[in-house]
């Protein structure tokens, strides 16, 4: 489970920010919240809002780029291949500083942090952290070339694999090590953002684990109950002709895999008659695709207790379907204690009814470039804090809280000639 992310000098974040998973000592909705001892509890998921470009898509890129980067840099970064993130890029100050990624997370009751600073070219450091008793303890430290393993077994004498473009736990877990492969499988329990979601992948997901189908048809069904069922077709697609000689012209066609949604026919009685299925690209609309989407990544969280990245959930989603996506993970029947991140601009569940204070969050961006993140329960309005009664929507729209558009009113109308024409 996720405790808490860092980033700072990474795209529009100038200074470190921290997102925290981590419950504060707010009593309200206990069903948004999991119990790790007496003394700590964790929330299942966290909404981030505020103005368009304010930080909110940068936020999530930045943790499924250190997921990814984590998982995949020795194996996908070929010796002296950049990189290739930016950091701040409106400042003088940051443009010969690393970024920085950091994020502390639990695994089997035991808390580790573990981060790394880089920039285009290299990491100049990289570290992790764990706490087996009481005390936080090092497993390993490295700046540079240089590396402090000694309480680093699996780490020893394989400092020269690790090239200046990967990380040291992508290496070692390559090379099977038990601590970073087991931190390297908790990160690929983070489901990449939806960005990278596609209908093709959720195909050969099912493809893969025919169990899937049911759960499939039944998220679907909660915006489309008039779907039967569904089949998934292979489509031969002929070899495309350029119209020039042979050596122009594509050989060999493809097999493309679609999903067709069966449905009733009815007669005139409204009696079913018979069945039709419709291609789900062609045919359906763009909120049954974005559930057929969305499925397949909220099952695997609740079923295997991931956690989720969403960016925009609200996407040709009616309001009623975004809150109930929301409340499969904010309910005790999340038992698997899987976590939802998320950006909207969708109000309905900023409330005391969905979230706890701790659980809403703000990106703003000020006037230099600078994206800030800051939560509800620490933001203060004369120096009081924020109270569970309040309307949050009405008063966030009404810029209480921050975080909203500055909108200066631009004339857009057309100036009348002398002829009384206008242009």
């Amino acid at each position: 489970m996720l405790i808490q992310f860092t980033v700072g000098n990474f795209l529009s974040f100038k200074e470190k920010v921290t997102l925290s998973m981590a419950k504060t000592a707010k009593h309200e909705l206990p069903e948004n919240v999991i119990k790790i001892s007496d003394d700590f509890e964790l929330l299942k998921s966290a909404v981030i809002y505020g103005a368009n470009a304010s930080g909110k898509s940068n936020l999530i890129f930045a943790l499924n780029f250190m997921r990814f980067f984590a998982i995949n840099s020795f194996k996908e970064y070929q010796v002296d291949e950049e990189i290739g993130m930016d950091g701040f890029l409106l400042s003088d100050e940051t443009k010969s500083k690393p970024s920085f990624l950091e994020i502390v997370f639990l695994i089997d009751n035991v808390t580790y942090r573990y981060g790394f600073e880089f920039d285009k070219k290299k990491v100049s450091k990289e570290w992790l952290y764990h706490i087996p008793k009481a005390k936080e303890e090092k497993i390993y430290f490295r700046e540079g070339s240089n590396f402090d393993v000694d309480n680093f077994p699996e780490g020893q004498g394989k400092e020269s694999n690790a090239r200046d473009n990967c990380l040291f736990l992508s290496v070692l877990s390559q090379l099977n090590g038990p601590i970073s492969s087991k931190i390297i499988k908790w990160f690929m329990k983070i489901s990449p953002g939806s960005s990278f979601w596609r209908i093709d992948s959720v195909i050969s997901q099912i493809e893969e684990d025919p169990n899937l189908k049911e759960g499939v048809l039944k998220f679907v069904s909660i915006a489309d109950n008039g779907v039967k069922d569904f089949q998934i077709k292979s489509i031969d697609i002929p070899p495309e002709s350029s119209g020039g000689n042979i050596s122009q012209k594509k050989q060999t066609g493809t097999i493309k895999k679609l999903v067709y949604f069966i449905r009733n026919i009815f007669n005139e009685k409204k009696e079913p008659s018979g069945e039709l299925a419709l291609g789900l690209e062609v045919s359906e609309s763009a909120g049954t695709r974005r559930m057929f989407v969305l499925s397949v990544p909220v099952i695997n969280a609740l079923k295997n207790g991931e956690i989720i990245l969403i960016d925009e959930i609200e996407n040709h989603l009616h309001p009623l379907l975004f809150k109930h996506v929301i409340k499969l993970f904010n309910s005790y029947s999340n038992k698997n204690n899987a976590q939802l991140i998320f950006t909207t601009h969708n109000l309905t569940c900023m409330n005391n009814e969905c979230f706890r204070r701790d659980q809403i969050w703000f990106t703003e961006k000020n006037s230099y470039g600078e994206s800030s993140l800051f939560s509800l329960a620490d933001y203060k309005i004369d120096d009081k804090s924020i109270r569970k009664d309040e309307n949050y929507s009405k008063n966030y729209l009404l810029g209480k809280y921050g975080a909203v558009p500055f909108i200066d009113e631009i004339n857009l109308s057309c100036k009348e000639t002398d002829d009384g024409s206008s242009k």
